[in-house]
């Protein structure tokens, strides 16, 4: 087969009737940035195969020549090659794809490449390592998690998702290595789970797994509240012990207050808690230090006496007598 009729064969198989223009940005939502090549590539690759398209990026479909020799009556002659049109129809549409699914800062690394074949090559080139790197990094980060705190679901959900990374990046893998990973980040307190379906004779599925993972841990959590059903009853008893406690000797001070009270409300001294001095009878300070402790003729009012005298705060001194005059300095005097 000549390369013309095979050029033809392949351009009639992918007419402009077969490509849904409008319903691109709904397919391809992610825009290629430095950092998520996979992930767009994984998006774009499907897409231009549905449309037959695939061959103009990968290769596969060769640029026809633009002329034509055509015999003529007064001899052959170059003319345009229409095949070449249709290619060329075709091509520039998908290098407007894959441009407009550029962002700004990978757009400007192609921006003068004419042809969606080299654009494409030129993103290869650039991504290849990249590429690389990323699939070493999700293998590694399968063989290094950990279960610890996380619950089943979401650590069997986070394992799965890296797995399908790379599944989405033509890197899948199979049942029983993800099923490995799996296993291999759970706590000690699965062993009899992994002891269990690492000894099994017949081959586990991912949902399998899934299901007696949230079966064990469901296990797990009734076993534990059981061995702790003594414990918050035990603690509710010492708190109500304690609380009864203290609402005793609330009740025996407030039996008290009420015994002391006359029926009514209950009257409280403005001076409690103050010293009450004997010798001018003030509240305030003591009698040694009274203004009045040395002066024989004082006298104190009647009032402020009654009110020292029935104060519950401080007790009288034993040594001073009511009006005023301490014993100890009338002995003196008589003994001059």
């Amino acid at each position: 087969m000549s390369l013309s009729s095979s050029t033809t064969a392949t351009s009639n198989s992918s007419p402009a009737g077969l490509l849904p223009t409008p319903s691109f940005n709904h397919v391809i939502t992610v825009k290629l940035t430095r950092s998520n090549y996979l992930l767009w590539k994984a998006q774009f690759i499907p897409y231009l195969r549905s449309q037959q398209l695939l061959g103009y990026v990968d290769g596969t479909i060769n640029c026809p020549p633009k002329t034509i020799t055509q015999a003529t009556t007064e001899g052959a002659t170059q003319v345009s090659n229409p095949e070449y049109q249709i290619w060329l129809q075709q091509d520039q549409f998908v290098l407007s794809l894959l441009l407009s699914s550029l962002s700004v800062d990978v757009l400007s690394q192609v921006l003068f490449l004419t042809t969606s074949f080299d654009v494409w090559s030129a993103l290869e080139r650039m991504f290849a390592s990249q590429s690389r790197a990323r699939i070493m990094q999700i293998r590694l980060q399968l063989s290094t998690t950990q279960k610890k705190e996380l619950s089943v679901s979401d650590y069997f959900n986070k394992m799965k998702n890296l797995a399908d990374t790379l599944a989405a990046i033509s890197q899948p893998l199979q049942d029983e290595e993800v099923i490995t990973y799996n296993l291999a980040g759970l706590d000690s307190e699965f062993d009899p789970l992994v002891t269990s379906i690492t000894t099994r004779a017949n081959q586990m599925s991912l949902n399998d797994l899934y299901a007696h993972l949230l079966t064990y841990e469901m296990r797990m959590e009734h076993h534990n509240s059981s061995l702790h059903v003594g414990g918050p009853s035990a603690n509710s008893v010492a708190r109500s012990n304690r609380g009864g406690r203290g609402r005793g000797r609330g009740g025996g001070r407030g039996g008290q207050q009420r015994g002391n009270s006359t029926g009514g409300n209950q009257v409280q001294n403005p001076h409690e808690g103050r010293p009450a001095c004997q010798v001018c009878g003030k509240f305030g300070h003591t009698a040694l230090k009274c203004y009045h402790r040395f002066n024989h003729s004082y006298q104190a009012e009647d009032g402020h006496v009654a009110a020292a005298a029935t104060t519950n705060s401080y007790p009288l001194d034993p040594n001073w007598s009511y009006n005023r005059r301490p014993r100890q300095a009338e002995h003196q005097r008589k003994v001059l």
